[in-house]
């Protein structure tokens, strides 16, 4: 029998490359949408429980929906908050009806302060930003409820915006200014999709982290790019993050992974994924 799986936020970008990849891979997917016009199941994370649409008989919930930058979760707090740890509560209460039922949360490295490099799994939580404490409060959650946690560093798609800003300026000969002392590790959506099938194929449980082998600055970010479109490396000019910026990130982002991990999906180092993600 095919499993069932949920995905809340399926039109989001990590979602709906979930639930292409996941229909592929023969399971029976099912998406939801808080957009009115979607080819996903309504559901509102705002909204309140009785108006959730009911979906029986999971083997597996995948939330894909919430808050995700930082700055958002801070001048947005109550919004955010009812959003990223209401929004997970309910999802339990409504479609975790048994212990067989594995919910999967995307959390982040953000809930270490960022001390170190590679942090361990079992470290202790401590949070910098907003963002990062409303993921150490859902991830007790999950962790109470007998499922799965995924610490993930920096998505490398997640980089489009920017990377096409500065794109555009270097193909014009201009300028960029990317930050020289903020670093992300990152690992690509083919990375995420691998893992999350082994963790729902296996049934897995507990925490489990994904990041790259090292970690760039956006300095570095911004050099190999100048070299992928042949632009003079004279066009990217250092700077430094405001303290209100970098008072907000830890100054590591790796996570250490276990060995496990290492066989199932291969890790490379942050230039690689990024020039894979470049071309």
């Amino acid at each position: 029998m095919k499993k069932k799986v949920l995905i809340i936020g399926a039109d989001s970008n990590i979602g709906k490359v979930l639930f292409r990849y996941l229909k592929k891979k023969n399971f029976l997917v099912i998406g939801t949408s808080r957009r009115q016009k979607s080819k996903f199941i309504r559901l509102d994370l705002l909204s309140k429980l009785n108006k959730w649409p009911t979906i029986n008989n999971l083997d597996s919930i995948i939330c894909c929906a919430a808050i995700t930058k930082i700055e958002d979760c801070k001048k947005n707090l109550k919004i955010s908050k009812k959003t990223n740890i209401e929004g997970i509560k309910n999802i339990i209460k409504k479609y975790k009806k048994d212990e067989k039922t594995q919910i999967i949360f995307l959390s982040s490295s953000h809930v270490f302060y960022g001390k170190k490099k590679f942090i361990k799994k079992n470290e202790i939580r401590y949070p910098k930003n907003v963002y990062g404490k409303q993921k150490k409060i859902c991830e007790d959650i999950i962790i109470k409820n007998n499922g799965l946690i995924l610490r993930v560093s920096k998505l490398v798609e997640s980089l489009n915006a920017l990377i096409s800003k500065w794109s555009a300026n270097l193909n014009n000969y201009k300028h960029i200014s990317p930050f020289e002392n903020l670093n992300v590790s990152l690992f690509s959506i083919n990375n995420l999709q691998k893992l999350i099938f082994y963790a729902i194929k296996n049934d897995k449980r507990g925490i489990i982290h994904l990041s790259a082998t090292n970690e760039i600055n956006y300095l570095k970010i911004g050099r190999i790019l100048a070299d992928f479109l042949n632009r003079p490396q004279s066009l990217v000019i250092p700077t430094k993050a405001s303290k209100k910026i970098s008072s907000n990130r830890g100054s590591h982002a790796t996570l250490k992974l276990s060995r496990s991990i290492k066989k199932i999906i291969s890790i490379d180092n942050s230039e690689k994924v990024l020039k894979e993600f470049l071309k």
